[in-house]
């Protein structure tokens, strides 16, 4: 079996690719800028440097967001562990149908995992009074493990984009069109948060394939988000203890046990806030392709 083909396959790294793998902290918080480049894209594939250096300012836009993980929690019900939120202020991740022109929280406690909306002017922490939309967005999509790199193989092309990284990634076939696009970069060496303490390699980079439409001719038509590749560059990246966030997991607790979740239906439809009387009879594309997107991942 080829590494790749399998979700819970190890990849064997081969003679001359960096060892061991880099891992993540137990515990962790970080911001970060989102490039989303929309022109340019197809000559100049990320990871990229902060900011880009292979593409003009004007090939992308840039947002901002927030992540905070902790491999060490428990939900109350016992499903699963660890637990993570992904906070995208003014822009959302740009994987769905339609505009992204929203704020926006992705949180897994164990395997259960949730999408919080907010509106797009929303401040600058995770306000979960300020929530316009709340969904259960998945039943089994626990937040990654510490040793989540060794499931993807090593891409020597990816490396060698940015100067002093080491970079993995996978590719799948997509509906039409270019492959979907996994990655994810670290730091080629080690060293110490700001605060101190033990050297380790740091996140550099999560990049992938966002939303695209596709013509007839499984050519981009640039609709709405237009994020054939999308780059978050970690800024400030640093351990925390674990349980630092538990007052964050509490509150999302209890706000899931207090609403009435439906299911999100995000991949088919986007964000239902922003055009609340669409039904999705021919798919959100209206009758356009549908573009690639993690809906098509199978992992």
């Amino acid at each position: 079996m080829a590494c790749g083909d399998s979700p819970t396959c190890t990849c064997t790294r081969k003679s001359g690719e960096p060892t061991p793998d880099p891992q993540w902290p137990a515990a962790w918080v970080s911001d970060w800028n989102m490039y989303r480049a929309h022109e340019n894209w197809q000559a100049n594939p990320p990871p990229y440097a902060d900011p880009p250096k292979t593409l003009a300012p004007s090939d992308y836009e840039l947002s901002q967001g927030t992540s905070y993980y902790d491999s060490t929690y428990k939900p109350a019900d016992g499903d699963g562990d660890g637990a993570m939120m992904e906070y995208y202020r003014r822009r959302c991740l740009p994987i769905f149908p339609k505009s992204n022109h929203y704020s926006c929280s992705f949180v897994s406690l164990g395997n259960k995992a949730y999408f919080f909306g907010f509106p797009e002017d929303a401040p600058q922490a995770p306000d979960l009074s300020k929530t316009a939309y709340f969904c259960f967005f998945s039943p089994k999509n626990h937040p990654p493990r510490p040793n989540f790199v060794e499931h993807l193989p090593y891409n020597p092309e990816d490396t060698a984009r940015v100067p002093d990284i080491q970079a993995y990634s996978l590719t799948t076939p997509g509906p039409a069109g270019p492959p979907i696009l996994f990655g994810y970069a670290f730091e080629k060496n080690g060293r110490a948060d700001a605060g101190g303490g033990a050297p380790y390699q740091h996140p550099f980079a999560f990049y992938f394939s966002g939303y695209i439409e596709l013509d007839e001719h499984g050519q981009p038509t640039h609709g709405a988000p237009d994020a054939p590749y999308v780059s978050q560059n970690y800024v400030g990246f640093h351990q925390e203890k674990p349980g630092a966030f538990a007052d964050l997991w509490a509150k999302v607790d209890k706000y899931r046990k207090d609403q009435k979740a439906p299911d999100c239906t995000l991949f088919e439809n986007g964000y239902p806030l922003l055009d609340p009387g669409v039904q999705a009879v021919q798919g959100a594309t209206g009758g356009k392709k549908r573009g690639r997107s993690w809906h098509h991942i199978k992992r």
